[in-house]
């Protein structure tokens, strides 16, 4: 009999892990947030963030396992390197890897709806407006609010975090003794640039 996986977070790493459980045979609960990013109502895809995913052959290859690479492929644009530009006007091609490998740049949203499919298809059970509040390392459980002052205690054999940069199961965990986490940001930001492929659009 499996296990009881209970993963917080439905991004595209919470569901590629809910999936790779419920493959093997467990029993896979995905709390996100989030509400379902599917659901549209006739209006286009929701961009939390507008800049793409770059896919390695490792993150490809993890697609693949779960029955989304191909979509994942039509989706994307492949990157077989990058074009840097010297201060003194000269340029240089970096290849990415070996020849005929690329990075996959994918749209982020586009991506999360290939993996919740995904993790459905695998078994996966997904409870959207769903916040994780708490988390008890001892049961192993999660409670969540369900909003308007609700809550749920969620039971579970495993509990992976997968919720993201302010990961509230790593803030709870950072409670625990013996619990050692380091935070660096780095003096820089980044700048999109819209360029059109057509002339005098960009």
């Amino acid at each position: 009999m499996g296990k009881k996986v209970l993963v917080v977070g439905g991004g595209p790493a919470g569901c590629a892990a809910g999936a790779t459980f419920g493959m093997r045979g467990d029993d896979v609960t995905i709390v996100d947030m989030r509400e379902d990013l599917r659901i549209r109502n006739g209006g286009p895809r929701p961009e939390q963030r507008s800049i793409n995913l770059a896919l390695s052959t490792r993150g490809l290859t993890t697609l693949d396992a779960i029955g989304c690479g191909d979509g994942a492929r039509e989706l994307g644009v492949p990157m077989h390197g990058r074009e840097v530009h010297a201060l003194d006007g000269s340029t240089t091609f970096q290849q990415y890897g070996q020849f005929g490998q690329y990075l996959l740049s994918v749209p982020r949203s586009a991506l999360n709806e290939l993996v919740i499919d995904a993790a459905e298809k695998n078994g996966c059970q997904i409870l959207f407006g769903h916040k994780c509040s708490d988390l008890s390392l001892d049961e192993p459980s999660v409670t969540v609010e369900l909003g308007e002052g609700t809550e749920r205690k969620l039971q579970a054999d495993l509990v992976i975090g997968a919720d993201g940069a302010f990961s509230r199961v790593r803030a709870m965990m950072m409670r625990k003794e013996w619990f050692n986490y380091s935070q660096d940001y780095i003096p820089a930001a980044y700048k999109e640039l819209s360029i059109s492929a057509e002339k005098g659009k960009g």
